[in-house]
């Protein structure tokens, strides 16, 4: 059993939520932990372990590490961290729950849950980029200085660019021949060699 004091600070975080929660949660007969209980801060107690955890398609739980025991007034504490893990590479929520069993006595033991980073701060992360792509979709585009131009306006200076370049601008087909630049002038007079 490890003091309090030789937690990680993550771990003693979530022993410090435990040690103020467990106050005045009402102990439940909850053995199922649904999606909808996925929420930032949500705990609860219950006299059963939870069985079931939330997943889908993309995602599933990782139990980070091992499980942490420590001392609570007078009870033995196990603590385990999970987080959301890929299953294929899609975009997942960023979830963390803590799972908990009180040893209250010998024979007596309740079971906690603590969801320290749920769906709502997730949605929110996306809402707020959804916002902002949608703030940026419909920001007035610069006027351009002179009117509508495109590249294809400024084709007649082909002959002056490199034939690499003018082929880039979609201003010379790939079947063109290069010709060299002292050459492109004066095309119609023969070349004094």
């Amino acid at each position: 059993c490890i003091s309090a004091m030789a937690l990680s600070r993550e771990h003693q975080t979530a022993l410090n939520v435990l040690k103020e929660e467990i106050k005045h949660a009402p102990v439940s007969a909850i053995t199922t932990i649904t999606h909808d209980m996925l929420l930032c801060d949500k705990f609860i107690v219950s006299d059963s372990p939870f069985s079931t955890l939330p997943y889908d398609d993309n995602w599933t739980w990782n139990r980070s590490r091992t499980k942490k025991t420590a001392t609570l007034q007078n009870m033995t504490v196990d603590m385990q961290k999970l987080n959301a893990r890929r299953k294929h590479s899609r975009t997942i929520p960023t979830l963390k729950i803590w799972l908990y069993t009180l040893y209250i006595s010998e024979t007596q033991q309740k079971y906690a849950y603590w969801c320290e980073i749920g769906r709502d701060s997730w949605l929110n992360e996306k809402k707020n980029e959804e916002i902002q792509n949608r703030e940026a979709a419909q920001a007035p585009k610069p006027t351009p200085l002179f009117g509508n131009l495109t590249v294809q306006d400024f084709s007649f200076l082909a002959p002056f660019a490199e034939p690499s370049v003018a082929r880039e601008f979609g201003w010379q087909g790939e079947e063109e021949e290069d010709q060299p630049m002292d050459n492109v002038l004066d095309n119609n007079e023969p070349n004094n060699v």
